[in-house]
């Protein structure tokens, strides 16, 4: 696999999504890639950080529904 098919496995590889083998690839190409690695580590930030993010209540005028 080439490194772009690796960074579009990395939010399944946050999230948990991803499968053992998979998991198992993208972990030893992190490993030899600084590149690769690199971009996991500030995906990995801004997935923190979005966690991080207060969700509000939706407003009471809120279409139940979008249709």
């Amino acid at each position: 696999m080439e490194c772009k098919e690796y960074r579009e496995q990395l939010t399944s590889f946050l999230d948990g999504t991803i499968s053992a083998e998979m998991e198992s690839l993208v972990k030893s190409h992190l490993d030899v890639c600084a590149e690769c690695r690199e971009e996991y580590e500030a995906l990995q930030k801004v997935w923190y950080l979005m966690g991080e993010l207060e969700q509000p209540e939706p407003s009471a005028k809120m279409h139940v529904d979008f249709k």
